[in-house]
């Protein structure tokens, strides 16, 4: 597992009622469902999905077998 940062993907988030709901387990859902190359469609339990596209060359999008979890910084 390791922790990225900087600007290495940009997306939309859809279905977000409240921000409580943006944290969370994602696995493969939402528009498409795909992951893989570039590109990547997520979704949470709380039904919030993310569209996401890399923002460089040769950054590879993809998903562990345990999907991906998301915590927004207090």
């Amino acid at each position: 597992c390791r922790r990225l940062e900087g600007d290495i993907a940009r997306g939309v988030v859809q279905n977000l009622s409240m921000v409580e709901d943006f944290g969370g387990s994602y696995g493969p859902g939402g528009a498409g469902a795909s992951v893989g190359g570039g590109v990547a469609a997520l979704k949470n339990q709380s039904g919030v999905e993310m569209a996401l596209t890399a923002t460089g060359q040769g950054i590879w999008l993809s998903l562990p077998h345990g999907g991906v979890d998301v915590k927004l910084k207090q």
